[in-house]
């Protein structure tokens, strides 16, 4: 409009290269070389790297809403109450691996004795402790139910399998010796072997030594993951572990499967998807409740985690052919485990980075360096989607905490640290294990150094 106001008034328009007599190349010369190459290169991945990045968050933003939708969906639907009991209460045989538990080994045996079941055993298999395990399960020789088994370290799968060959019972209960369960534990998994498909139980888990923010951190972790994951999941019999720390076998089931395996280092996991692909249900019992002892320092918690994330690949790598069969754990649990353990805290971070620069770019202005002017109407977009998650997390713990007795709903407090803190922690052991996983270094089963807590009671005074 200026143009053709100002021609209509006489006025002539032209270039630099014409008043100056010469040509547009001359004034701009083309350069040549690799330097306009390496331009185009680069300004190309730019932009190729900002687009992928936004592909990514959506990406991650739709299937983390969809999981925790079905996870709220799937928990809320699973109200069943077993409230079937034995007409006699057949033998249950209690075995505890034990490698260098002395500070715990005496209350986990303790625990168990406590328990208001009437027909049972324990046996403590030492796996070679170089400490004073074996003197303090000899405290126990006069008591006719305990039993102790030695041998030479082999780890924890040939500690179990060594005390399974040498029951009576139809059942075990394996726990973790740094457990102590509470005194029905046992009496409410071994009611769901009434039903003769049950092949394994998962109880309880709970943290007993709350006596640091990272331990109040797990604990949180505990009753708005693992064990919210597992009721979900028992809905459609896929379970993926029964943990060490309490769970319940029946013995049929692991002769038929061949037993714990050295193949993985997370044996439980290894276990309960073979006893669930052998045609048994794999169930969630959230009243036999188990205390066990967590990290107390970051180093411990992440060496801990990275022996899990480990197992867990492995044992989903080992049983991928699941995939292809009927069951929901081959469908659906072991497909969730790749996504959700492992690609989503891959990608997680990058759509948190993309976040964090939209939020810098909000409050720092616009790229012409002015404060307060308009923005982009999509970015506000990304910020309110990505809000969406958090907030459907938000509702999975509220739904986990306020539905279970024992944890207090102050503990929703410590959601923002969660998010900020606690779960980096987590995705960076994540990378580890695909790290070492890639490069072939693996993780032993070693033994935390144990404080001896007495978790019941640290739990009552929460």
């Amino acid at each position: 409009m200026i143009i053709d106001e100002l021609r209509s008034k006489g006025y002539e328009f032209t270039t630099l290269a014409d008043l100056l007599g010469t040509t547009s190349g001359a004034l701009m010369p083309v350069r040549e070389g690799a330097y306009p190459i390496f331009d185009r290169i680069t300004f190309s991945a730019a932009v190729t790297a900002k687009d992928a990045i936004v592909v990514i968050f959506w990406i991650v933003l739709c299937i983390g809403v969809v999981r925790s939708v079905a996870i709220i969906l799937m928990a809320s639907a699973n109200r069943r109450k077993k409230t079937i009991e034995f007409d006699n209460d057949p033998k249950v045989a209690v075995i505890i691996p034990a490698y260098n538990e002395q500070d715990v080994i005496a209350k986990c045996i303790e625990s168990v004795r406590a328990c208001t079941y009437g027909n049972l055993e324990i046996i403590v298999v030492d796996d070679g402790s170089t400490d004073n395990t074996v003197a303090e399960v000899l405290k126990f020789k006069e008591r006719n139910e305990v039993h102790l088994i030695s041998q030479p370290n082999q780890g924890k799968w040939s500690a179990l399998n060594r005390a399974i060959m040498m029951v009576d019972a139809e059942y075990v209960v394996c726990i973790d010796a740094d457990t102590q369960i509470r005194q029905d534990a046992i009496d409410h998994l071994v009611k769901h072997f009434d039903d003769p498909t049950v092949g394994a139980v998962a109880g309880k888990i709970m943290v007993g030594n709350r006596v640091n923010l990272l331990t109040r951190l797990q604990a949180y972790e505990y009753a708005t993951s693992q064990n919210i994951d597992r009721r979900a999941f028992d809905l459609i019999n896929g379970i993926l572990v029964v943990p060490g720390a309490i769970g319940a076998w029946r013995v049929e089931a692991l002769e038929k499967v061949g037993m714990f395996c050295s193949e993985t280092l997370t044996e439980d996991t290894d276990l309960t998807i073979q006893v669930n692909r052998a045609g048994y249900k794999v169930v969630y019992e959230k009243l036999a409740r188990g205390y066990t002892e967590a990290p107390e320092r970051v180093g411990q918690l992440l060496n801990q985690r990275l022996r899990w994330s480990l197992g867990m690949f492995q044992s989903a790598w080992k049983h991928k052919a699941a995939m292809r069969e009927t069951r929901s754990i081959g469908l659906v649990s072991i497909p969730d485990m790749f996504v959700f353990g492992y690609l989503f805290p891959l990608l997680a971070p990058i759509a948190d980075l993309f976040i964090a620069v939209l939020v810098y770019s909000h409050f720092s202005g616009s790229w012409t360096g002015d404060v307060g002017s308009p923005h982009d109407p999509s970015q506000t977009k990304f910020l309110w989607a990505y809000l969406t998650l958090p907030a459907l997390e938000f509702l999975i713990a509220f739904f986990a905490i306020s539905t279970d007795r024992e944890e207090s709903n102050w503990s929703l407090l410590l959601f923002p640290l969660q998010r900020v803190v606690y779960r980096p922690l987590l995705y960076f052991s994540v990378m580890r294990a695909i790290l070492r996983a890639l490069t072939g270094r693996l993780a032993n089963w070693s033994s935390l150094k144990r404080q001896g807590r007495d978790y019941q009671l640290a739990t009552h005074n929460l």
